[in-house]
């Protein structure tokens, strides 16, 4: 079985929901529109605040870029912080 980057790091997150996702999709419910009109306001509000903080570090991770893989985070962090970073996204 073929997994996306999106599914593969929903299994190191939630193993037993990407299972769901592929053997009973049905079973997942729709994201309705108030619901995805928080999810929307949430990433307006966070290029918003990066805004803020020009000088902030990304260490969080991209399910595009296995160079900001989830499991690497907190290494990442705390180098960051090593090399004096005062804002972290």
């Amino acid at each position: 079985m073929a997994l996306s980057k999106f599914e593969y790091m929903l299994l190191l997150k939630h193993p037993a929901w990407l299972w769901v996702m592929k053997s009973d999709p049905k079973k997942i419910p729709q994201v309705d529109e108030n619901t995805q009109a928080l999810f929307d306001a949430g990433h307006l509000f966070e290029s918003y605040a990066e805004s803020l903080f020009p000088e902030g570090v990304t260490v969080g991770f991209s399910i595009d870029d296995s160079e900001m893989s989830y499991r690497s985070t907190p290494e990442r962090t705390s180098s960051a912080i090593s090399c004096g970073a005062q804002v972290l996204y």
